[in-house]
């Protein structure tokens, strides 16, 4: 491993801009928001800019564009640290949510247009990574990426929230799935039995306690989320992945592990995922994806 640790985050990008409403429009009703914010977003966006805020190196492979939106995305991203490869095909349109965020509930709603588009493959050999981080989106990015890692023993991270049809096509290529509480319908025995080749996989739910296993040991251990006052949840799960990729990056260099892949303990794993609930709990506790920053980042060094 590098003095500092190095990341590649591979998935969407967009141009978040959100809302802070004490509660939701009704049909033909106008609001003035409390509060107000635009940044980049996207899973794997947020969690680059997570990793690089704690110390670490974070290059982002997505597709963006360089139409004035795409420059808006570019710029809150090379301000916050993260060295962006744009796969996006000349002339496209970056991607933009519009989220609104209920005060009363620190719950958000999203609406999104369509990502930019690009060619049916892209760079994904990027030279060598501590760790890499995928989203479950950006397919033909993610793919060659972690194939690339795999092959170098370096461990892959898998941030998928609803199962995705092609899902399935990702696992293979995964060390670590942390997947959403929503993954799949039937709860913890459906989602354990199809993560079950997978080497780690945990579950997040919220203020709920996390869930996590090993394939070698399956039996499932939890980790308590601390009760916070919350204020927004927009990116908590972003968040928790960066956190994780980070503190995995920081621990044991490649070994064996079920072939390619990090020598891992139970210790280890139980070191990453506390340290990510860590910062996920202090994500929520601001407005927004990026204020939190300004106020905990010393606390997080």
């Amino acid at each position: 491993m590098t003095a500092t640790p190095t990341g590649l985050f591979v998935g969407t990008a967009s141009l978040d801009v959100v809302y802070l409403v004490d509660h939701l429009p009704r049909d033909d009703e106008k609001l003035v928001a409390s509060d107000f914010m635009m940044a980049a977003g996207g899973p794997a966006t947020n969690a680059a800019v997570c990793f690089a805020a704690l110390g670490g190196d974070a290059t982002l492979l997505t597709r963006i564009g360089d139409d004035p939106v795409g420059q808006t995305v570019k710029a809150d991203l090379d301000a916050h640290g993260v060295r962006v490869v744009d796969a996006a095909a000349p002339g496209a349109r970056a991607a933009v949510s519009t989220i609104l965020v209920n005060a009363s509930t620190g719950q958000r709603t999203v609406v999104s247009t369509a990502g930019a588009s690009g060619p049916a493959s892209g760079p994904g050999e990027r030279g060598d990574f501590d760790v890499v981080c995928v989203d479950s989106y950006e397919l033909d990015l993610s793919l060659p990426a972690m194939r690339a890692a795999r092959r170098r023993g370096i461990p892959v991270i898998l941030d998928v929230g609803a199962k995705k049809p092609w899902t399935n096509t990702q696992l293979p290529h995964v060390d670590v799935a942390i997947v959403a509480a929503n993954y799949l319908p039937g709860g913890t025995p459906a989602i354990a039995a199809d993560l079950a080749g997978v080497p780690v996989a945990a579950i997040t739910a919220g203020p709920l306690p996390v869930q996590w296993w090993m394939a070698a040991d399956p039996a499932i251990r939890r980790i308590e989320v601390p009760a916070v006052a919350t204020v927004d949840t927009l990116a908590a799960g972003d968040f928790f992945h960066g956190a994780f990729a980070f503190s995995l990056a920081c621990g044991p260099g490649p070994g064996p592990f079920g072939g390619p892949g990090p020598a891992w303990e139970d210790s280890t794993i139980e070191r990453c995922l506390r340290r990510a609930v860590e910062v996920a709990a202090l994500s929520v506790q601001s407005f927004g994806s990026r204020r939190w920053l300004e106020q905990f980042t010393p606390r997080l060094a």
